[in-house]
C-alpha cells in the first residue's frame, strides 16, 4: 500500500469514525506549532497574573492570592478544556488535510492512531502498516 493509499484510506477510516485520532495537546498547544495560538493560550494567562499583581499592590496580598486562585480556577475549569479542545480540532484538519501535512506531524510526534484497544503511536509506529490491516 503506497502512502497516497493508506492516506486516503486513513480519511474514510476516521470519518467512519472506525478509526480515532489522538494528538499530542502538549506538543500542539507550545510556540512554533502550527496549531498554536498565542491570543488563547498565553495572553490569558499573562493577564491572570497582571490582575492578580496589580491586586496585590493596590490593596493587599491576600487580595492578590484571592484572584490568582480564582485565575486559576477559570483557567483549568472553564478556559483550558476548551483550548485543548479547539488545538485538538485544529491539528486533526491539518493532519487530515494532505499525506504531507500528515507525515510532517506524524515524523514530529504528534498523532497516534487508536482503533478499538489497539493504538500506533508516532514517530516509531508504522502508520501505513496500521491502517493497511484494518483497510
Amino acid at each position: 500500500m503506497t502512502e497516497q493509499e493508506a492516506f486516503a484510506t486513513l480519511r474514510r477510516l476516521a470519518d467512519d469514525e472506525t478509526l480515532k485520532l489522538g494528538v499530542n495537546i502538549r506538543m500542539m498547544n507550545s510556540p512554533g506549532s502550527p496549531a498554536f495560538r498565542r491570543y488563547e493560550s498565553a495572553i490569558p494567562i499573562i493577564g491572570g497574573l497582571a490582575l492578580s499583581l496589580g491586586a496585590t499592590s493596590a490593596v493587599g496580598w491576600w487580595l492578590g492570592a484571592v484572584v490568582i486562585v480564582g485565575f486559576c480556577i477559570a483557567w483549568f475549569g472553564f478556559l483550558y478544556p476548551k483550548v485543548r479542545d479547539r488545538v485538538f480540532e485544529r491539528t486533526v484538519a491539518l493532519a487530515l488535510r494532505s499525506p504531507r501535512d500528515f507525515a510532517a506531524l506524524w515524523k514530529r510526534g504528534a498523532l497516534s492512531l487508536h482503533a478499538g484497544t489497539e493504538q500506533c503511536l508516532s514517530p516509531r509506529g508504522d502508520w501505513i502498516a496500521f491502517i493497511a490491516a484494518r483497510a
